[in-house]
């Protein structure tokens, strides 16, 4: 597998993943709301840096 493929594939995970963060957060009271929330601009935060560095190895 190519580098790009693995990055892709790593930021594909930090959205589903953020998603789930974001849906699960409605249904828990603060303070799991905020760093649920948080979490999910994190993951955000990731998969921007990794699709970015995939297109660099293609």
């Amino acid at each position: 597998m190519e580098v790009s493929e693995r990055f892709s594939k790593h930021a594909d995970w930090c959205r589903a993943m953020a998603e789930e963060y974001r849906r699960d957060a409605q249904s828990v009271r603060e303070p799991q709301r905020t760093k649920w929330l948080q979490a999910a601009e994190r993951l955000e935060d990731d998969e921007t840096f990794y699709r970015e560095h995939a297109g660099y190895y293609q």
